[in-house]
């Protein structure tokens, strides 16, 4: 089942009122006589004032006649209403209960409003606040054909005072960039954000800036979280999630309370974004979203271009809204992902760039590496041409630094940012390069040796877990080559000049993870590697040739023998050990997996 374009979301709310319609019998009066006299400064005018904005605040203690006559006559006073001097009248009959409003009143209530709204600004951003306020459930607990004819009460005021003035256009986005609190209930959040995109589909102009607000809420709860996950030990955007051999969800349950209340918060957010994004791409979902109504068609990465650059660009503590723009990459085609991933490059490379845009520029570097490293939509062909492209630049500035005198090292954010990429994508693509014989030619005639070996020292000042992982896996290969050898020393790792990111790591939020969960690359590296930096790891078939040897030397071996060391061997040599100490090869062990795996 597929959304239609171009909704008319006018006509729907009218459908609901007249369909929601009861017949209401009221005395049909108006308050310009009364509104008058209070203008004048009447004594008995002024009295009925105060009683009818108490009433008003009591609105849901009426019973439906009472509120039809509470709201009706001030449908044809709205030059006496806008005074100033009756703002707490008009206030209270804009902040009533719009659950509450007879069904038969919608809307000429709408047409009140828009009235209201276009007698001067001011009144018009306190209209909109009190449709966005609207956008939420007064009591979750609401029926949802209630809650949906408040929806489209809220939607249809919008719809009509944009269409008589453009300038609401900015006035509604202020509004909605007024984002509900995160501590409030999730059908609060939740309900806000569906309302929100859908303010998105039917105001086109601004349709990007809302997904931006959007996307900085998401953020902002996306950061809290990941603060609580993020530890000296093992943080949440930390390299070393790149290289663990399963991708199962993880979930700590020791989180606080307030933590897990907000993981749910954001996992049903996130849900919600998935389910539009899918409905937008036309993907089948098992459970049709009935919420999602489609405006005129927008390609999704320019819908998100906005959000991307102004706001996920420059967060670089949070960790699981990345994962919206994965999505949207799976659904694509490969001419909108590689034009994407192509976009990010120049932006990264543009020399143009002041050095305030350094941060995103290796931000943008950074979800290149981990989109072309992580995903398996990315193939080998394409993973080969984006190695070749990082390490082409890579050699150029290798070369272009080497003839200068004194380079200085704060100015090469950009060149260890790209490196690092160079050396994610090669770790999680090598096994695939080496399956093509012709692949793998050209990266051992690559020599890419001359930039990592260079007086800039990558090695060094870069994330430390991809540098050890990558020099590893590289020298068993023999893809780059050092006769003297290379020592990682204690402060490997520990300087860094540029922004370190890394996105797409592990995720923490269930009900979301299901939408990509099967398109997320694991870490695999072959068993020959595998073993070098992960001491308890067997290749297979290493297990029972190991109790084949074992039974083979208990059978040579019998009780009471020993076994004599040769004449030559100088016992003078022999040092008293400690036999609770470890032994050299379980020390060297445990030094290269503090070494791999230490900041």
């Amino acid at each position: 089942m597929h959304a239609d374009r171009n909704f008319d979301f006018l006509a729907h709310f009218k459908s609901l009122a007249v369909a929601a319609e009861r017949p209401v019998e009221w005395q049909d009066v108006t308050a310009t006589s009364f509104l008058i006299g209070y203008l004048k400064g009447e004594e008995k005018e002024r009295h009925m004032y105060d009683a009818m904005v108490t009433t008003l605040d009591n609105f849901k203690n009426l019973d439906e006649l009472g509120r039809a006559q509470c709201l009706h006559p001030y449908f044809s006073a709205v030059d006496y209403v806008t005074d100033q001097r009756c703002f707490s009248l008009l206030k209270g009959l804009l902040w009533v209960p719009w659950l509450q409003i007879p069904p038969s009143l919608n809307d000429k209530y709408s047409k009140f409003l828009v009235e209201v709204a276009l007698r001067r600004m001011s009144l018009m951003e306190l209209v909109v606040q009190a449709c966005v306020r609207n956008f939420r459930p007064y009591d979750p607990e609401d029926p949802v054909s209630d809650l949906n004819r408040q929806y489209w009460l809220a939607h249809s005021t919008l719809v009509s005072l944009n269409r008589c003035t453009q300038s609401a256009e900015m006035v509604i986005l202020r509004a909605l960039q007024r984002r509900p609190h995160h501590s409030l209930d999730c059908p609060v959040i939740l309900n806000h954000l569906r309302n929100q995109i859908t303010v998105g589909e039917y105001l086109f102009a601004i349709r990007g800036a809302v997904w931006a607000a959007l996307t900085d809420q998401l953020i902002e709860m996306d950061a809290l979280v990941t603060k609580c996950y993020k530890d000296p030990e093992f943080g949440a955007v930390d390299a070393r999630n790149f290289f663990i051999y399963s991708d199962e969800l993880v979930m700590d349950t020791t989180l606080p309370e307030k933590v897990l209340d907000l993981m749910t918060k954001l996992d049903a957010c996130m849900v919600t974004v998935f389910e539009y994004i899918a409905v937008t791409m036309n993907k089948d979902l098992p459970n049709y979203p009935t919420w999602v109504h489609l405006g005129p068609e927008m390609e999704i990465l320019d819908l998100l271009a906005d959000s991307f650059s102004l706001c996920l660009l420059k967060s670089r503590n949070t960790h699981m809204v990345a994962f919206i723009w994965l999505y949207v990459c799976v659904l694509s085609e490969p001419r909108t992902i590689d034009l994407w991933l192509n976009n990010l490059w120049r932006f990264t490379v543009d020399t143009a760039r002041t050095s305030a845009d350094q941060g995103r520029c290796q931000s943008c570097v950074g979800y290149l590496g981990a989109v072309v490293a992580r995903a398996t939509f990315i193939s080998t062909g394409m993973a080969f041409e984006w190695l070749r492209k990082l390490k082409d630049w890579l050699m150029e500035y290798v070369e272009a630094q080497a003839k200068l005198s004194s380079p200085v090292l704060v100015n090469h954010g950009n060149y260890y940012a790209i490196t690092e990429a160079f050396m994610l994508i090669f770790c999680y693509h090598y096994v695939d390069l080496m399956q093509d014989t012709e692949y793998w030619e050209m990266v051992n005639g690559w020599n890419i040796r001359l930039f990592i070996y260079c007086p800039l020292e990558p090695l060094k000042f870069i994330t430390r877990p991809v540098a050890e992982t990558f020099h590893i896996i590289a020298r068993n290969l023999n893809v780059i080559y050092n006769p003297d050898g290379y020592q990682f020393d204690a402060t490997a790792g520990t300087v860094l000049t540029y922004t370190s990111f890394f996105p797409l790591g592990r995720f923490h939020l269930p009900e979301s993870f299901v939408f990509f969960k099967d398109y997320l690359r694991v870490f695999s590296p072959r068993g020959d590697e595998r073993t070098l930096f992960d001491p308890t790891y067997k290749k297979p078939g290493t297990e029972l040739q190991e109790e084949v040897t074992q039974d083979e030397s208990t059978a040579e071996e019998e009780p009471g023998t020993s076994i004599e060391a040769p004449l030559d061997y100088d016992w003078t040599t022999i040092e008293e050990v400690d036999p609770r100490a470890p032994t050299s090869s379980e020390s060297a062990s445990s030094e290269s997996i503090e070494s791999v795996f230490s900041d």
